[in-house]
Protein backbone atom coordinates (compact mmCIF):
# COMPACT_ATOMS: atom_id res chain seq x y z
CA UNK A 1 0.00 0.00 0.00
CA UNK A 2 2.93 2.25 -0.58
CA UNK A 3 3.33 2.41 -4.05
CA UNK A 4 1.80 4.94 -6.16
CA UNK A 5 -0.82 2.22 -8.25
CA UNK A 6 -4.20 1.99 -7.67
CA UNK A 7 -5.33 -0.94 -5.00
CA UNK A 8 -9.33 -1.44 -4.26
CA UNK A 9 -10.72 -3.15 -1.50
CA UNK A 10 -13.69 -5.85 -1.85
CA UNK A 11 -15.73 -7.16 0.91
CA UNK A 12 -17.59 -10.67 -0.01
CA UNK A 13 -19.79 -11.31 2.90
CA UNK A 14 -21.78 -14.46 1.57
CA UNK A 15 -17.97 -15.60 1.57
CA UNK A 16 -16.72 -14.15 4.97
CA UNK A 17 -13.48 -12.71 2.89
CA UNK A 18 -11.74 -9.80 1.90
CA UNK A 19 -10.11 -9.11 -0.98
CA UNK A 20 -7.50 -6.36 -1.63
CA UNK A 21 -6.09 -6.02 -5.16
CA UNK A 22 -3.21 -3.68 -6.09
CA UNK A 23 -1.99 -2.59 -9.18
CA UNK A 24 0.59 -1.71 -10.98
CA UNK A 25 3.85 -4.14 -12.51
CA UNK A 26 3.02 -6.91 -9.92
CA UNK A 27 -0.89 -7.30 -9.85
CA UNK A 28 -1.18 -9.00 -7.08
CA UNK A 29 -4.00 -10.15 -4.71
CA UNK A 30 -4.77 -10.75 -0.61
CA UNK A 31 -7.42 -12.51 0.82
CA UNK A 32 -8.78 -11.77 4.58
CA UNK A 33 -10.44 -14.41 5.97
CA UNK A 34 -12.95 -13.40 7.89
CA UNK A 35 -14.81 -16.79 9.09
CA UNK A 36 -13.03 -17.09 12.03
CA UNK A 37 -10.68 -19.40 11.57
CA UNK A 38 -6.81 -19.38 12.86
CA UNK A 39 -3.70 -19.04 10.89
CA UNK A 40 -2.56 -23.00 9.23
CA UNK A 41 -0.65 -24.81 11.73
CA UNK A 42 2.75 -27.44 11.05
CA UNK A 43 3.80 -26.99 7.16
CA UNK A 44 0.16 -26.38 6.45
CA UNK A 45 1.70 -23.15 4.61
CA UNK A 46 4.54 -21.72 3.08
CA UNK A 47 5.68 -18.34 3.99
CA UNK A 48 4.21 -15.96 1.68
CA UNK A 49 5.62 -12.16 0.39
CA UNK A 50 2.13 -11.24 1.65
CA UNK A 51 1.54 -14.07 4.21
CA UNK A 52 -1.28 -15.53 5.56
CA UNK A 53 -4.56 -12.88 6.80
CA UNK A 54 -7.35 -13.21 9.38
CA UNK A 55 -9.31 -10.54 10.25
CA UNK A 56 -12.21 -9.10 12.33
CA UNK A 57 -14.27 -6.05 13.07
CA UNK A 58 -14.27 -3.76 16.03
CA UNK A 59 -16.70 -1.41 15.75
CA UNK A 60 -16.18 0.51 12.51
CA UNK A 61 -12.19 -0.90 12.45
CA UNK A 62 -10.60 -3.82 10.56
CA UNK A 63 -8.46 -5.54 12.34
CA UNK A 64 -6.03 -8.25 10.63
CA UNK A 65 -3.49 -10.52 11.58
CA UNK A 66 -1.26 -11.32 8.77
CA UNK A 67 0.98 -14.38 9.52
CA UNK A 68 3.66 -16.96 7.55
CA UNK A 69 5.28 -13.88 6.07
CA UNK A 70 7.99 -14.99 4.28
CA UNK A 71 11.73 -13.97 5.55
CA UNK A 72 12.10 -12.50 2.10
CA UNK A 73 9.57 -9.55 2.29
CA UNK A 74 11.09 -6.89 0.61
CA UNK A 75 10.28 -2.85 1.24
CA UNK A 76 10.06 -0.70 4.04
CA UNK A 77 8.63 -3.37 6.46
CA UNK A 78 11.95 -5.18 5.99
CA UNK A 79 14.40 -2.24 6.31
CA UNK A 80 12.45 -1.72 9.49
CA UNK A 81 11.75 -4.52 10.82
CA UNK A 82 14.13 -7.57 10.80
CA UNK A 83 12.41 -10.70 11.02
CA UNK A 84 11.84 -14.39 10.65
CA UNK A 85 8.39 -16.61 9.80
CA UNK A 86 7.63 -15.86 13.12
CA UNK A 87 6.27 -12.12 12.73
CA UNK A 88 2.90 -11.45 12.42
CA UNK A 89 2.06 -8.14 12.01
CA UNK A 90 -1.13 -6.51 13.55
CA UNK A 91 -3.08 -4.10 11.05
CA UNK A 92 -5.97 -1.88 11.28
CA UNK A 93 -8.08 -0.22 8.80
CA UNK A 94 -10.47 2.48 9.79
CA UNK A 95 -12.53 4.50 6.49
CA UNK A 96 -11.77 8.31 7.81
CA UNK A 97 -14.08 9.56 4.96
CA UNK A 98 -15.17 8.56 1.67
CA UNK A 99 -11.97 8.87 -0.23
CA UNK A 100 -9.36 8.08 2.78
CA UNK A 101 -8.49 4.49 5.22
CA UNK A 102 -6.23 5.23 7.79
CA UNK A 103 -3.98 2.29 8.56
CA UNK A 104 -1.74 1.25 11.41
CA UNK A 105 0.45 -1.32 11.20
CA UNK A 106 2.78 -3.06 14.41
CA UNK A 107 4.75 -5.74 14.84
CA UNK A 108 4.14 -8.87 16.90
CA UNK A 109 5.55 -12.20 17.14
CA UNK A 110 4.17 -15.58 18.29
CA UNK A 111 5.91 -19.03 19.29
CA UNK A 112 8.11 -21.13 16.75
CA UNK A 113 5.71 -23.10 14.60
CA UNK A 114 5.81 -26.87 15.04
CA UNK A 115 7.76 -28.70 12.85
CA UNK A 116 7.32 -32.09 11.57
CA UNK A 117 9.75 -34.26 11.69
CA UNK A 118 8.55 -36.97 9.30
CA UNK A 119 7.39 -40.82 9.97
Amino acid sequence: MVTPYPMEIIQLPEQKRIIMTFEGATHIWREIYMDGREHPRDDALNPTYLGHSIGHWEGDTLVVDVGWLSTRTAGSIRSVIPHTGMLHLIEKFTRTNKEHVCTTRRPSTIPAPTRSRGP
